[in-house]
């Protein structure tokens, strides 16, 4: 089970999706795991930039940060992160990637639900690894292969 604190700052003028949606999308990685709580944060694209120089050291936009934390909270709940999201980049990424805006969304919360679990991208393995999950969690929710562009 997944717990989700969704927090919009300043996107305003962008459709970002509920609570229900992101639950929606996260919920076959999180299907026979514990209970778990999350933080999404829906920034824009000011927010994400000073994020990424201070976290990453990077003075640029990204779609996606994520911040894993394993912290143990009260009845059998772990609290394993912070996502941060732009909603101006995904709405370019999805624009330029010529992908519909609701599979993108989906597509970079996975993405993201895999990096608090632990997996990452460093090396080509690991992106292999990573991208077939994502695929295949993509398919379960009846998405498209988000690497197809």
């Amino acid at each position: 089970m997944i717990i989700i604190n969704l927090q919009k700052v300043n996107v305003v003028k962008y459709i970002i999706p509920n609570k229900k949606k992101f639950k929606k999308w996260m919920f076959p990685i999180f299907l026979k795991k514990k209970t778990y709580a999350i933080t999404i944060r829906i920034v824009n694209k000011y927010e994400i930039q000073r994020l990424n120089l201070i976290y990453r050291k990077k003075n640029t936009y990204t779609n996606v940060l994520t911040f894993p934390y394993n912290i143990p909270l009260q009845n059998n709940i772990k609290f394993i992160g912070d996502i941060v999201i732009c909603a101006h980049v995904i709405y370019q990424e999805a624009y330029e990637q010529n992908k519909k805006i609701e599979h993108h969304w989906a597509h970079i919360t996975i993405h993201s639900a895999l990096h608090l679990l632990g997996y990452h991208h460093y090396d080509n393995y690991h992106l292999k690894k990573m991208e077939q999950l994502e695929i295949m969690y993509m398919n379960i929710l009846g998405y498209s292969n988000p690497y197809i562009i």
